[in-house]
């Protein structure tokens, strides 16, 4: 009878060891998740360069001039010549280039009203950072350096302006030199105020790089071609784009300091409010703003989530690092497709509250208070692929109520109290999920149910 018993006892212990290393091995085991990255979605880099192919790279040589002729080819298109110590460029000297579309000259010694060349082809130009290489001993009025009206060369085709790092003062590009211009960056200067005549005079001008400056208002009145404004880092306490309503697509007013923000732009895709001041969305705030896809209010100092139920285009929203505890029921647009609310104060988390959000793919519930999920709250997250619950206070992959997300492919559990795992537990995870658990401890548990 007891050797039967012992029988008995070691068959059941390899079908439930078989069973672990079965549902084990649908798993697999990352130290890092991949996470939400929220800049990709809602900016374009304000740092600009010319792509690689052909191209002649002349960059950081420290060639006090041009060689005449130094180029001959009809297949380039792209020069670098910045970090050099060239202060004058000969009128013809990207004569033998005919198919030159950029020009990198930013770190020299060039003096706007120096600026005499001319180059038809050209589509892009890179003046960033002139005046940081000149000095009072290159004899020239340091008023003349950053005064974009002394200008004079006629670029017919140019699309792309940078003029980044520069100390200008005053958006004054003559029109006539850049007749195409379609983006502007001015970045990283001293301009304290925008004359709305600049946008008039530039009516292909579409996406303007302003991050960085001194502008304390913006009132942009009749302007209706400007579709991306970046005003990021500005110590903005007034903003007017009421008159932007037929064109401004993207806003970015990241880090200025503002207490709120009265949007009304009915073609707006994306708006990028994080790093402010701000504690309170009210009703109907963005109500102006109905295509809306885009919404980054991280880093302010929200206590509730915002009724944004009303936004019906919103995809993405962003509300990680405020004080959130709580929210209204059905706050949450049922389009979405990502929402952080990573870094808040949610100790429970409401399934009403975001109920029919059935095309959410990804959730980021890190860095939270959560001790538990509720039961069912999985049923209105059937689309859901990658989920994030790290450094909150489950203590078992159990409390975390995923079994009916079918479609999961990332779970982030790293830095919770989970001491131990077990096979129920292991079960509840969904097939060709991966599991980030960042601790070597927390691998070394898992691997053992796959030897």
């Amino acid at each position: 009878m007891a050797n039967y018993l012992k029988i008995s006892l070691i068959v059941v212990c390899t079908i439930v060891l078989l069973q672990m290393v079965n549902t084990a091995q649908q798993v697999s085991f990352v130290r890092k998740c991949k996470g939400i990255d929220h800049t990709i979605y809602l900016k374009r880099s304000s740092v600009l360069n010319c792509p690689e192919e052909e191209t002649v790279n002349l960059s950081g040589l420290n060639l006090p001039t041009i060689p005449k002729n130094f180029v001959r080819s009809s297949t380039i298109e792209n020069i670098l010549l910045d970090r050099n110590k060239i202060r004058v460029i000969p009128t013809d000297a990207f004569k033998f280039v005919p198919k030159l579309k950029c020009l990198n000259l930013s770190r020299n010694k060039i003096p706007y009203e120096l600026l005499t060349f001319e180059q038809p082809s050209l589509k892009t130009l890179i003046l960033d950072y002139e005046t940081n290489y000149l000095h009072a001993s290159d004899d020239m009025s340091t008023d003349n350096i950053w005064d974009l009206s002394k200008i004079s060369s006629n670029f017919p085709n140019l699309e792309i302006l940078s003029i980044r790092g520069n100390k200008v003062t005053s958006v004054n590009i003559p029109s006539e030199s850049f007749p195409q211009l379609s983006t502007l960056y001015l970045s990283d200067n001293d301009i304290q105020y925008v004359d709305p005549f600049i946008f008039q005079n530039h009516p292909q001008l579409r996406n303007v790089h302003l991050e960085r400056n001194n502008i304390e208002s913006l009132n942009l009145e009749d302007v209706s071609n400007l579709e991306e404004l970046y005003l990021d880092r500005n110590p903005i306490k007034y903003i007017d784009v009421s008159s932007l309503n037929q064109s401004l697509k993207v806003l970015s007013v990241s880090n200025c300091s503002l207490e709120n923000l009265n949007v009304y732009s009915t073609l707006l895709i994306t708006l990028d409010m994080s790093r402010n001041q701000i504690d309170y969305i009210f009703d109907n705030q963005f109500q102006n703003v109905s295509l809306l896809e885009n919404l980054n209010l991280m880093y302010n100092d929200l206590t509730w989530i915002p009724n944004l139920s009303y936004l019906k285009q919103l995809k993405r929203l962003f509300l990680g690092y405020n004080k959130i505890s709580g929210f209204l029921a059905d706050s949450i647009p049922h389009g979405l497709k990502i929402l952080s609310l990573k870094g808040n104060q949610i100790k429970e988390f409401y399934s009403m509250g975001f109920q029919d959000l059935k095309t959410l793919e990804e959730l980021d519930l890190s860095f939270n208070k959560l001790e538990s999920l509720p039961t069912y709250w999985n049923e209105d997250f059937k689309m859901l692929r990658h989920l994030n619950l790290m450094s909150n206070r489950f203590t078992t992959i159990g409390d975390m109520n995923i079994g009916g997300l079918t479609n999961l492919k990332e779970l982030c559990v790293a830095n919770n109290f989970i001491g131990s795992i077990d096979l129920n537990s292991l079960q509840t995870v969904p097939q060709e999920c991966t599991v980030g658990v960042l601790s070597g401890t927390y691998l070394k548990s898992w691997s053992t149910l796959t030897r």
